[in-house]
């Protein structure tokens, strides 16, 4: 798996941008399969 600078170098991504992404994606995943 690459490392996180590596996605962000290779995608022109803030590394803050993507973990900001990440934690709002972590914290409502579950509400996504819960819809149904």
């Amino acid at each position: 798996m690459p490392a996180l600078s590596e996605l962000c170098r290779a995608h022109k991504l803030n590394p803050n941008v993507l973990n900001r992404w990440r934690k709002e994606f972590l914290e409502q995943a579950a509400s996504i399969f819960e819809r149904g």
